[in-house]
């Protein structure tokens, strides 16, 4: 199976769900994070609906979906995350939770009203392997595809100079984001910024072109 590369294995999944968002700085952000997801989710009318959320990691939204009354499906390519999201959310167990990677997910087309990718655009895919990942998240989606990736904002890439992350990461410009998503059969509905021209984290909700 091809690994994502956001896999985390073992001790460090674990150390990863308790340590990523308890600065003060990044709990922040996840707080941000969680409203607009919310406020997309709610803009799409997904209540009573299916949708998939890859990579889900520990199943950090599971439990804001629910409270809007989505059913959701877990997938994520380490199986220690998903693991993890087992055990911490065992309420939403029941066949919901997946391994698999997200360049060949095992679902049929147009499974999901609606699929959730948070914080794995931005990593450094080449523009082949970012047309393969947006091709299979439009492909199992019947309705949208709620992504985030990284636009170049100057402030942010000056913290990501000083904390050493530049070399993980990838901003995209708008343009070129849009070229790939026009290339996948979907079209961009709404553009959300984390914080605008602050923060390069930019969310948008894209729609099958048969809408």
């Amino acid at each position: 199976m091809e690994k994502d590369v956001t896999c985390v294995f073992g001790n460090g999944a674990r150390r990863y769900q308790q340590q990523r968002y308890r600065s003060i700085d990044q709990a922040w952000v996840n707080r941000r994070e969680q409203r607009i997801v919310a406020t997309l989710l709610t803009n799409c009318h997904l209540a009573n609906g299916l949708l998939l959320d890859v990579p889900c990691g520990y199943g950090r939204f599971v439990p804001l979906m629910a409270r809007l009354g989505i059913t959701t499906v877990g997938v994520d390519v380490c199986h220690d995350m998903v693991q993890l999201a087992v055990e911490h959310y065992p309420q939403f167990c029941r066949g919901r939770w997946l391994c698999a990677s997200i360049f060949a997910l095992p679902f049929a087309d147009s499974t999901f009203d609606a699929v959730l990718c948070v914080r794995l655009f931005h990593h450094r895919y080449s523009t082949a392997e970012r047309q393969r990942l947006l091709g299979e998240l439009a492909r199992v989606s019947r309705r949208f595809v709620l992504l985030s990736f990284y636009r170049f904002t100057p402030l942010h890439a000056l913290a990501r100079h000083w904390r050493g992350t530049c070399r993980r990461l990838e901003t995209l410009s708008f343009t070129c984001f849009q070229n790939l998503v026009q290339i996948s059969g979907l079209q961009i509905q709404s553009v959300n910024s984390l914080l605008r021209l602050i923060h390069d984290q930019t969310f948008v909700v894209l729609s099958k072109k048969s809408l």
